[in-house]
């Protein structure tokens, strides 16, 4: 989440080269598509069984808003200029990383994951499963 806040905040200066957006912008895709694709098995892995319908919802819904409200709001920022419409996402990521931070489940494993990684093991069942 700070890869991709920072990387809109260094392509505000657009008195760099091409390359420097280039890898930038490489970073904050790479990190984006991570997110996108970790949010909901990581978060999906710490929730009961009886609420991952709902909560599997929610993070889809976060990031459909979050991809909503840009494609709004972006067009009116851009007609200032190009370097306030990457402080505007800069911004807005800093503070979704901010507010969001301590809500990430913690680092370690849950118990289920180990006894669930265990038993699917030389199963060929395991495509089922995801």
């Amino acid at each position: 989440m700070l890869v991709v806040a920072v990387s809109f905040l260094v392509c505000a200066d657009s008195s760099r080269p091409f390359i420097w957006f280039f890898f930038w912008r490489v970073a904050s895709g790479v990190a984006g598509g991570t997110i996108m694709t970790l949010a909901g098995p990581v978060v999906l892995a710490h929730v009961s069984e009886s609420r991952r319908d709902f909560i599997g919802e929610m993070v889809l819904y976060g990031f459909t808003i979050g991809i909503v409200a840009a494609g709004a709001l972006m067009p009116v920022v851009l007609q200032s200029s190009v370097e306030l419409g990457w402080i505007v996402l800069g911004v807005l990521s800093l503070l979704t990383a901010a507010t969001t931070w301590r809500m990430w489940p913690p680092r370690r494993r849950p118990q289920s994951w180990s006894s669930k990684n265990q038993s699917m093991r030389g199963s060929s069942a395991c495509s089922t499963h995801w």
